[in-house]
């Protein structure tokens, strides 16, 4: 919603682009602008692209980064590990404002604010998982004080994000399980 009409005043009305394809980047260089585009493979969905304005120092994130509100990581195809991948990529850059697909505008800061939350959402379901907390007793259990969670940060949003993220990680296709060892057959010992 914000980055339609902000790419759509960059282009030229005389410019048509029937179809266009791209694997890892995509450049444009004009007289007067120049764009890139990078494809960060999966995170908030299983495909995220980011817009650089590298001239005027302007980077549209889509649903990546967002400003003063919590990412919604409950997308089917989201991918956390990569989300937090795509963010610290993203944090390289050297950007001044931040164009989120929703909400308000922002700076650079949009990027680590988003990334700490992401990669605290990460930790949490690890923990969840590691201790094999039932879904139901999330919310009891980031009220223990080891968890570095405030009460007050304890949302319905978060306790939804890490739900996500536990469901997420377990859907993974995991390594075949090790075959169970057999015994040895009996025989003479030398």
């Amino acid at each position: 919603e914000n980055a339609a009409s902000a790419l759509a005043a960059i282009a030229a009305p005389s410019t048509r682009l029937s179809m266009l394809a791209f694997s890892e980047r995509f450049a444009m260089f004009g007289a007067k602008q120049r764009i890139a585009i990078y494809f960060l493979g999966a995170a908030h969905t299983a495909g995220d692209i980011v817009v650089l304005l590298p001239d005027q120092k302007v980077l549209f994130t889509g649903d990546l980064v967002l400003v003063k509100r919590a990412p919604y990581m409950q997308s089917p195809d989201v991918n956390p590990k990569g989300w937090e991948s795509a963010l610290n990529n993203l944090s390289r850059i050297d950007v001044d404002k931040v164009v989120p697909g929703h909400g308000t505008l922002g700076n650079r800061q949009a990027i680590g604010e988003t990334l700490g939350y992401v990669k605290k959402v990460n930790e949490l379901a690890q923990l969840m998982i590691g201790e094999n907390v039932s879904e139901t007793l999330i919310d009891a259990r980031l009220h223990r004080p080891d968890t570095g969670v405030e009460a007050g940060a304890v949302t319905p949003e978060l306790i939804a994000n890490i739900r996500a993220v536990m469901r997420a990680d377990k859907a993974k296709p995991g390594a075949a399980p090790a075959p169970k060892p057999t015994k040895a057959p009996a025989g003479k010992k030398s």
